[in-house]
């Protein structure tokens, strides 16, 4: 029915542009298409369609999908791979560096202690500079503190602060891109 209120106005509803609207308005025959778009109401022509751009639903989502999905996943795999990894290598990394089971326990919680109270203060400020900034300098942080580990030293005050400065990066990662995915 939409339809054939729409060409019965000369015009398809999914080719409406301005042309279409100014020969429509001309005509008089906008009154068939306002009312086909918007199924039956009567609305403003020009609140319901843009008439400048029409956006594909099929190509955002594959745009989304190419260009922000795979990334999110791709850096939601090597979180879990970093948070696992103390817990992974802890037997070698005790083992060599002369750690004991106290010192890596509480290197550990070091993580989660920042990774609490950084999140909140992390996500404000992500939101006054903006997310995709904010999301960027925080995989740098955490990038070169994770690139950090490999300089360890047999001191338990490194593994803690490097612990520490871990959680404090990681900390606004997952809001942020949660926060760029419903804005």
């Amino acid at each position: 029915m939409h339809r054939m209120r729409s060409m019965r106005a000369g015009v398809e509803l999914s080719s409406v542009n301005s042309a279409d609207l100014a020969r429509l308005q001309a005509e008089g025959k906008d009154g068939d298409l306002r009312t086909a778009l918007s199924g039956g109401r009567t609305h403003s022509l020009r609140s319901i369609c843009s008439t400048e751009a029409r956006v594909n639903a099929e190509e955002v989502a594959s745009k989304l999908h190419l260009h922000i999905m795979g990334p999110f996943c791709l850096l939601t795999v090597l979180n879990h791979m970093d948070r696992a990894n103390l817990a992974y290598a802890s037997v070698q990394l005790n083992r060599d560096l002369g750690f004991s089971d106290s010192v890596y326990g509480f290197a550990a919680s070091m993580f989660f202690v920042s990774y609490a109270i950084f999140q909140v203060p992390v996500q404000l400020a992500a939101q006054r500079v903006g997310l995709p900034r904010a999301l960027g300098a925080i995989m740098v942080a955490w990038g070169v503190i994770a690139i950090s580990f490999a300089g360890l030293t047999g001191r338990p005050l490194h593994l803690y602060m490097l612990r520490f400065l871990l959680g404090a990066a990681e900390a606004g990662g997952f809001p942020c891109m949660w926060g760029y995915l419903t804005r």
